[in-house]
């Protein structure tokens, strides 16, 4: 059979294949937000912080809808005073200003309408992650393998949990993905980034000092100055109704150090669903669970990542996502300050190209190290065992050596992973090539 034979099957099977690929991808689309819809968390029935069956849409209620209504409607969502505004009594989470400013069209619908907005809009976030990551990865975007992959990515645990709860978390993925990429050749849109990527500071801070070791000054600064400016105006905007901005960064002092010691709160210290690394070592009772402490591990990993980035001597290790500079700025990220599961998403990025793209990392690593660390970044994202659910079912008793090792699980992973691709850069400047 001939070329011109074949080609007309090809197509129909492409076309096939790209029918079951967008059907794959909705399917697990439906699959999350009917469970969702069966276990919505209903404003004002929580009786505390601590997160039940019925916890669907939470977080897109805690770290968006409320704060933003309470901005929009003159009350500070940073002050004591807002735990008693909130249906459920939830603090707003330590999220920069600018978060507010960004997700304020949603303030003005009904919680109802707004979350389930907000969940297709992350579905379509998702698709726009994607298809830049297989772009980057020099990879053709088809429409295939978008929705194939972004199947993929819904069904995994930070996906299901990205989802169900409808976090903010691939707003900050789409925000790192932009800096890293554009941070050389196009500036304005890793500014950009960083401002997306800035409503959360545990992203940008470690993501904005790497920036600085790659000479992304411009980058830098202008995605600086634009978070500053933005949240500057939001600050401002809070304090004129809230007796000034003494009060508001005295009230704001107030909120943040009270969380710390509510263990029941999920984003404190001592929860133990966290991934990143500082995590394992007051799990394992090697280290005090204490924020003095905590700071000290992250400017440490933060200083090694830097370093890493000086030492790199493959000038082009150091230019887009697809790079060593990429993937190191994602572990970075990761490891050295407080992450949940969901944050986990960020690892598509790396995962893709580690998989896919042959002139990048592929040319960067041993074959062993490339699929090491393939497997090592895929454990967060298909290990359910560190869930609540799974872990309640199992009836393991906390602090037992079980339970400590299936909590660190993800978090030693991700640290294995650091340490390898520290020790790869670093090794460039002592002369070593991968073969």
């Amino acid at each position: 059979m001939n070329s011109r034979a074949e080609s007309p099957q090809l197509r129909w099977k492409q076309i096939l294949l790209t029918l079951l690929a967008v059907i794959f991808f909705l399917t697990a689309c439906g699959l999350v937000s009917f469970r969702a819809s069966q276990t919505t968390s209903s404003p004002g029935q929580v009786v505390d912080a601590s997160f039940d069956k019925n916890s669907a849409f939470r977080d897109f209620h805690n770290a968006v809808y409320y704060p933003v209504r309470a901005f929009l409607t003159g009350e500070n969502p940073y002050s004591p005073e807002y735990l008693d505004y909130h249906p459920d009594g939830l603090g707003f989470p330590a999220f920069y200003p600018s978060t507010l400013a960004i997700h304020a069209p949603y303030g003005f619908l009904h919680v109802e309408v707004a979350q389930w907005l907000y969940l297709v809009t992350n579905f379509v976030l998702l698709l726009l992650v994607v298809l830049l990551a297989l772009k980057f990865a020099n990879r053709e975007p088809s429409v295939l393998l978008v929705f194939a992959v972004s199947g993929v990515m819904v069904l995994t645990r930070p996906g299901v949990l990205n989802f169900y709860g409808v976090q903010v978390t691939l707003l900050h993925v789409l925000g790192c993905l932009m800096a890293i990429e554009y941070g050389q050749e196009r500036p304005k849109l890793a500014a950009l980034g960083l401002f997306l990527a800035s409503c959360k500071p545990t992203f940008t801070i470690p993501l904005a000092i790497l920036m600085l070791c790659r000479k992304d000054f411009r980058a830098v600064f202008m995605g600086t100055v634009l978070s500053l400016a933005v949240g500057g105006v939001v600050v401002a905007l809070i304090a004129q109704n809230d007796g000034g901005l003494d009060v508001f960064l005295e009230q704001a002092k107030t909120v943040y150090l009270s969380e710390e010691g509510q263990p029941e709160i999920p984003q404190v210290i001592t929860s133990w669903t966290r991934l990143d690394a500082y995590s394992i070592f007051p799990r394992w009772e090697l280290l005090p669970s204490d924020s003095q402490t905590e700071l000290i591990f992250l400017a440490v990993i933060v200083a090694i990542g830097g370093l890493c980035v000086l030492a790199e001597q493959e000038e082009e290790q150091l230019i887009g996502s697809n790079s060593r500079f990429g993937l190191i700025a994602v572990l970075t990220i990761l490891v050295s300050v407080y992450h949940q599961p969901y944050d986990a998403l960020l690892l598509l990025v790396p995962l893709t190209g580690l998989l896919l793209c042959p002139q990048g990392f592929t040319k960067a690593y041993q074959p062993v190290l490339r699929w090491t660390l393939i497997i090592l970044l895929a454990i967060p994202m298909i290990n359910f065992a560190s869930t609540r659910l799974v872990l309640n079912q199992l009836d393991i008793s906390r602090g037992s050596i079980e339970w400590k090792i299936i909590v660190t699980t993800n978090a030693i992973a991700l640290l294995i992973a650091f340490a390898l691709v520290s020790c790869r850069m670093l090794g460039s400047r002592l002369g070593y090539e991968s073969r």
